[in-house]
């Protein structure tokens, strides 16, 4: 079973204890740190605004009804929704690739335990399953294309290995499908690792937020006056904390607190490859 980091185990620990209590106060950059401090900011903004509205004796009257923001709130929650689970589909895509990468190198290592090329072999997947974590780990750039370029050399070497040896063997198509799924399984990472959410999709999501809590207060102030305030620092919250987990798992491979222990998966591969 592939371990998790220390910090996956102690979450995992202290959830199964109920205690995530404990786990917001002592692990506040999960998302809650930036969630307090946008909601504060928006409380500060509210209150500002309040006050200009009081002073020019506009707060008197309700500019828009309430009606039509639990309208517009039904639908800003099926954007959530979609947003969300776009995300999270990338985040578990990448861990059932990991998953196969690591069942895969465990299979090779083992038709190969009695080769007399197992050395070669072993060395050759050590080396791809560095290539593989080092390439979805780095930047975009020079580090990132050397990296492919080596991994590909790497993948000929061992498809060579295979070839040489295993050709005449009934085994030899069940190992050259492996060797292709190492290939697909790259691909993907590298398909997942470049594909940015589209920045259209992500800007309407943001501003029809923004705009939507920017109108709450002229529709709340003249029901609840200066206690519109908290009620719109509470949806704040619970709206901007969706779409803040939202940007934390888009990309599960930054090394974030949300995203996937990739340097564990890596040391895992390792640990069964060298047997």
């Amino acid at each position: 079973m592939i371990q998790d980091s220390k910090a996956l185990q102690w979450f995992i620990k202290h959830e199964n204890q109920k205690s995530w209590i404990v786990i917001l106060l002592t692990k506040p950059k999960l998302y809650l740190y930036n969630l307090l401090k946008r909601t504060v900011i928006i409380g500060l903004f509210l209150f500002g605004l309040f006050e200009l509205l009081k002073y020019f004796n506009i707060g008197q009257s309700q500019i828009i009804p309430t009606s039509l923001h639990s309208l517009i709130g039904l639908v800003i929650g099926l954007l959530l929704v979609f947003r969300t689970n776009t995300a999270y589909d990338r985040w578990w895509e990448a861990r059932k690739i990991f998953a196969s990468i690591h069942s895969t190198f465990l299979y090779i290592r083992i038709k190969f335990s009695g080769s007399y090329n197992k050395e070669d072999v072993k060395e050759l997947l050590i080396q791809l399953n560095a290539d593989i974590f080092k390439y979805v780990a780095a930047d975009e750039g020079e580090e990132s294309v050397n990296t492919k370029e080596r991994f590909v050399v790497n993948y000929k070497r061992l498809s060579n290995i295979i070839a040489k040896e295993q050709l005449p063997t009934p085994i030899f198509g069940s190992l050259e499908k492996k060797l292709i799924d190492i290939l697909e399984y790259f691909t993907s990472l590298e398909r997942i690792k470049d594909t940015p959410i589209p920045m259209s999709y992500s800007f309407h999501i943001k501003l029809s937020i923004f705009l939507f809590l920017l109108s709450l207060p002229f529709g709340m102030f003249f029901d609840l006056g200066i206690m519109a305030i908290p009620c719109v620092m509470v949806l704040f919250f619970i709206i901007a904390g969706i779409e803040i987990i939202s940007n934390e798992i888009e990309n599960p491979f930054k090394g974030d607190p949300n995203d996937l222990p990739i340097e564990d998966y890596k040391k895992e591969n390792e640990k069964y490859i060298n047997g």
